[in-house]
């Protein structure tokens, strides 16, 4: 059985090999729960909205042909208490879609989440908790060959799909001193977290009229820390660090922040040591009374767009661009 030699190149990526996997987005906090399965979106932990839709879209080195594209979707919510346990803490539940475009291979997956927040302290001036969540999902191989340069028989021609499991677990520990008046500044506070996104589906077969090709994911490791501190009186800070292991490769390293200095604007920049980036970004949040936010709760959306130039020869594949948009919910009752 014979491997594609692309895959060679595609591992040899971080970005795109990540992509492969969970996907590494500029817009690191808007899709958080991707990349572990236990953490949370910052509006989550330190603005108390209980819901969210969200969808982001990435175009990377938009320079050259059949350049990789992403496509996420995101739907969490806090579920209600409906026991009269003590200390049982909360539980968030959610779906994820994502497709990766990255000719001639294109990745489906779809994804439900399950993350359990336990408190460890609870009182008039900070609340802290640990947290724990897998996925689990299908993910979907498409290899279509015909857009691939070879003088190989066997490579040449094919198109077939192949599904497998996947799965993915993740910790999360966090906390923030408790404020009344979250919503103009939200709390201050930070967590940190650790996950797999992958622990099962790693390897299988793609075939088609008797030729075979054998997919190898690698595993990765994520390290992830946040925090958020000022206020829009004065200036809302949000710092994010990651970092990400795989076998044989480098170690990646992503640092952002966000600037966020009255409540409807914010702006950020970050950057990568690994494939020596520098990323731009700006946006907005927009909030609004609703209905489904019930009497006197708040909703908001949230508009992010993102530039990323490299300073290797990646730059001349062209830059990388993401947007992406949440519909938050904060309801009462959860």
């Amino acid at each position: 059985m014979k491997r594609l030699l692309i895959f060679i190149l595609v591992c040899g990526m971080s970005l795109t090999a990540n992509a492969q996997q969970a996907p590494l987005f500029s817009l690191i906090d808007d899709n958080i729960t991707m990349i572990n399965p236990a953490a949370y979106r910052s509006e989550f932990m330190f603005n108390n909205y209980s819901f969210f839709v969200n969808t982001t879209y990435r175009s990377q080195w938009s320079g050259f042909e059949f350049a990789p594209k992403t496509t996420l979707v995101q739907v969490s919510s806090w579920l209600p208490d409906w026991t009269n346990w003590e200390n049982f803490g909360r539980t968030r539940v959610g779906v994820d879609f994502v497709m990766d475009d990255i000719d001639p291979l294109k990745t489906y997956g779809f994804y439900g989440q399950f993350a359990h927040q336990v408190p460890l302290r609870d009182d008039n001036k900070r609340f802290s908790f640990l947290s724990a969540g897998m996925n689990l999902g299908v993910i979907t191989f498409n290899l279509n060959t015909a857009n691939l340069t070879t003088d190989d028989i066997y490579l040449s021609g094919i198109d077939a799909s192949s599904a497998t499991l996947d799965a993915g677990i993740g910790i999360m520990y966090g906390q923030y001193k408790k404020k009344d008046d979250y919503r103009n500044g939200g709390r201050r506070g930070y967590y940190v977290g650790l996950s797999i996104p992958q622990v099962a589906g790693l390897d299988f077969n793609v075939t088609d009229d008797g030729r075979g090709v054998e997919i190898n994911r690698v595993q990765h490791y994520y390290a992830i820390a946040g925090a958020q501190f000022g206020s829009f009186s004065k200036m809302l800070l949000r710092p994010t660090v990651m970092l990400n292991y795989a076998p044989n490769s480098p170690l990646h390293f992503d640092g952002r922040i966000e600037v966020q200095p009255i409540e409807q604007f914010w702006f950020g920049i970050g950057g990568s040591t690994t494939n020596r980036s520098l990323s731009f970004r700006i946006g907005s949040l927009i909030p609004y009374f609703g209905r489904f936010a019930g009497d006197s709760r708040e909703s908001a959306i949230r508009i992010g767009g993102s530039y990323t130039h490299f300073f290797t020869d990646l730059y001349k594949l062209g830059g990388t661009y993401e947007i992406t948009i949440a519909w938050m919910v904060d309801n009462y009752d959860y």
